[in-house]
């Protein structure tokens, strides 16, 4: 993964993962880094959850 990729994320086992969780997208922040923008319940904040999911670079 580059800086310069375009990301598209996905939920690999989206009846995994509490209600109301949502994955949106991928921001590559260095080489093989990125950070992922997710929708959390305010309940949940704090909490520990694990959304396994499959990372794509369009733009190569």
């Amino acid at each position: 993964m580059l800086t310069t990729d375009v990301l598209e994320v996905y939920p690999t086992a989206p009846g995994t993962f509490p209600d109301g969780y949502a994955v949106h997208h991928a921001l590559p922040t260095a080489a093989n880094t990125m950070k992922v923008v997710l929708s959390v319940p305010a309940i949940g904040i704090g909490g520990s959850y694990s959304i396994p999911v499959a990372v794509y670079a369009v733009n190569r």
